[in-house]
């Protein structure tokens, strides 16, 4: 629960950060449930929480959730948070828009008359820009019903154009309600009005003045947090799915999809130990990314390539291909010979990892989300990737620059290039964030420990999980394949999601 009021000072901004990961991973510990996202720094979360960005382990109610309200953050200094509950008189002017299930909705022109006003059936309200109505018209002659493309270039559409006429239709039991709107021809492009109907339940998902709501095709998906405990969840076979419904049919290759999606990790059991039978399985995801390493590889300790993971010894957890402008999205293995000991495979989740720091240590977390740094391929003599401006690199956490949200851990340490990217004044924090960092990746408390076997199968996360292996002896032939980040989240949404409500999600 929510305190009844929580003040952050400048003495306590540590409290406030431990509050809002709290909040972020819904008050669990162990496996977290995490449907949020985790922020770069104290200013960006007072930017972003709000009681709409917290779901806690209990989907809570309607009333519940607007039980509780964050007086203005914006703008405001860490010093001056202040978390209340809402008050009686407060809750009151609040509408309960399922109240108004059954309204007549209507539509006007506003007083301007550049925008139209939607009156929803539930009694929610919004506005909608004349050409940005017209640019989303979704008819046969303005988007292509089958490549979803459009047909009517935006710029053609006139800054000033208004609509001839308007009308709204309520729900029947055929037809769901709708805005419909005939609009001048325009010049060029067409020689008489066109006439333009939009479903008010996709009107409500794209809302933006005020935004209404998203479906659930746009609201983020659940990720579930781990450390050291998921090695008995994977030894157990809690993350394998079998060969054969993998490669049956997408009903079976769903379940792996959902893993990688939930957890980062996931594995298929009983592949045939060949390099065929194992770039089949990895072909069922998507078509595979080509580096310098080829399209799909194998790999034994011969340093064939310029690389430690062509070598004995014990790698520390890092991501892969730190050193490109847009690194690997999945990675692949599967051990395919091993003779001798050792070789353990490690796994750390550093969405995990990244919620622990920016609870124990925030400005070490705002320092790896802020600082570039630079990293580089260079071991192979017809290879030379590195980034070229010294403050043109990219920080170990990486958020997304609109939501601010964590979308990427960006770490490897043996990559790194030389550190002439700080400003002088960062060269002691930096290191003493990396420490904090490593600290926290190479606790036994989040370091997820398995032995790989021939036959078994494991996709990751480069994104999100870090990797490494014990060091070994013997001969240890490993195969594997690269994977990009869109080409998945495409496939989890087409297979594992029924399609993720294509038309309604854009």
């Amino acid at each position: 629960m929510i305190p009844s009021q929580l003040r952050a000072t400048s003495s306590n901004c540590i409290g406030l950060q431990r509050a809002a990961a709290a909040l972020l991973c819904g008050g669990r510990l162990g496996y977290h449930t995490l449907r949020t996202q985790t922020f770069r720094s104290p200013s960006l979360f007072q930017r972003c929480l709000s009681p709409q960005s917290i779901t806690p382990n209990t989907k809570p109610t309607p009333s519940s959730l607007r039980s509780w309200t964050l007086r203005p953050l914006r703008g405001l200094s860490t010093g001056k948070i202040v978390l209340k509950p809402t008050s009686a008189a407060a809750l009151s002017t609040i509408e309960d828009t399922t109240k108004h299930v059954g309204i007549t909705p209507t539509a006007q022109l506003s007083a301007g008359g550049d925008t139209v006003q939607v009156l929803f059936e539930d009694g929610a309200k919004s506005e909608y820009h004349n050409i940005w109505l017209r640019d989303h018209c979704r008819c046969p002659q303005c988007f292509h019903p089958k490549t979803k493309q459009r047909l009517v270039p935006s710029h053609a559409i006139p800054l000033n154009i208004r609509p001839i006429s308007f009308t709204v239709t309520p729900t029947t039991s055929n037809s769901q309600a709708a805005l419909h709107v005939t609009w001048p021809p325009i010049e060029g492009v067409e020689v008489s009005p066109h006439a333009s109907t939009y479903s008010l339940s996709w009107l409500g998902d794209h809302s933006y003045y005020p935004v209404i709501r998203r479906p659930e095709s746009r609201q983020p998906r659940k990720r579930t947090l781990w450390g050291a405990e998921l090695s008995q969840r994977i030894d157990a076979g809690d993350l394998s799915t079998p060969y054969e419904e993998v490669m049956k049919s997408e009903a079976g290759l769903a379940p792996w999809l959902r893993h990688i999606a939930e957890f980062g990790i996931g594995f298929v059991d009983g592949v045939p130990a060949t390099m065929e039978d194992t770039e089949k399985v990895a072909r069922r995801i998507a078509h595979l990314r080509e580096t310098h390493y080829g399209g799909f590889w194998s790999f034994e300790a011969d340093m064939s390539h310029g690389d430690l993971a062509y070598s004995t010894v014990r790698l520390g957890a890092h991501n892969d291909t730190t050193y490109f402008t847009d690194p690997v999205g999945l990675q692949m293995w599967h051990q395919l010979l091993h003779t001798g000991t050792g070789g353990a495979s490690l796994y750390v989740d550093g969405f995990h990892c990244a919620s622990k720091l920016l609870t124990t240590d925030p400005q070490a977390y705002d320092t790896l989300s802020r600082i570039p740094i630079r990293a580089h391929a260079a071991g192979d003599p017809h290879v030379l990737v590195y980034t070229e401006h010294p403050t043109a690199g990219f920080p170990i956490l990486n958020h997304d620059p609109t939501t601010g949200a964590l979308h990427r851990v960006r770490y490897n340490s043996d990559d790194r290039s030389a550190l002439d990217c700080l400003a002088p004044s960062d060269v002691p924090e930096f290191y003493r964030a990396l420490q904090a960092w490593h600290a926290i990746i190479s606790s036994e408390k989040n370091e997820c420990w398995t032995q790989l076997r021939p036959g078994r199968l494991v996709v990751i996360d480069n994104t999100r999980v870090m990797h490494g292996r014990a060091a070994f002896v013997g001969r240890r032939v490993m195969c594997g394949a690269y994977i990009g980040v869109d080409d998945f989240w495409s496939r989890v949404r087409t297979v594992a999601e029924g399609g993720r409500a294509r038309d309604e999600a854009i």
